[in-house]
């Protein structure tokens, strides 16, 4: 899915409707609240911690999890 703003990205992302990567500098407020987690993935070829974004509760979707395990193989 494509949006148009990073804020909006942390919106759908809480509401329960995806996970997404973004710098953990625009998610401080809401990690800060608890809303959001951040997982960090190891071995990203740009040199740079990146980490995907969900929401804490309830578990992700089944898709979420597919997308997420696609990552765990791509970065570790």
């Amino acid at each position: 899915m494509e949006l148009p703003s990073l804020e909006t990205i942390k919106r759908f992302v809480a509401a329960g409707a995806g996970i997404t990567i973004l710098p953990r500098l625009c998610l401080e407020r809401e990690l800060a609240e608890g809303s959001l987690v951040s997982l960090r993935l190891e071995g990203t070829p740009i040199g740079q911690t990146l980490r995907v974004v969900l929401r804490r509760s309830p578990t992700p979707s089944p898709m979420a999890e597919a997308f997420l395990a696609i990552l765990s193989q791509k970065f570790q």
